[in-house]
């Protein structure tokens, strides 16, 4: 199967459930780019910010909620 070519997947560093070389491995053949957060592990645990500036950057503004009233 192969990724749609807006696909952005987005690791971390320190990942403890998925090693970050089997992300790699899967990724190299297909050629999505593959963004590393440093020092982050499976849940971004405090890095959910940079996680969704990565997200709006990747995607631009429409990726973003409508707030609700």
């Amino acid at each position: 199967t192969t990724v749609p070519a807006e696909t952005l997947v987005v690791h971390g560093e320190n990942d403890d459930v998925v090693p970050l070389s089997a992300v790699l491995d899967w990724a190299r053949p297909q050629g999505p780019p593959v963004t590393v957060v440093p020092g982050a592990g499976h849940f971004f645990h405090g890095q959910l910010g940079l996680v969704k500036n990565l997200l709006v950057r990747a995607w631009g503004p429409a990726f973003i909620p409508a707030q609700s009233a």
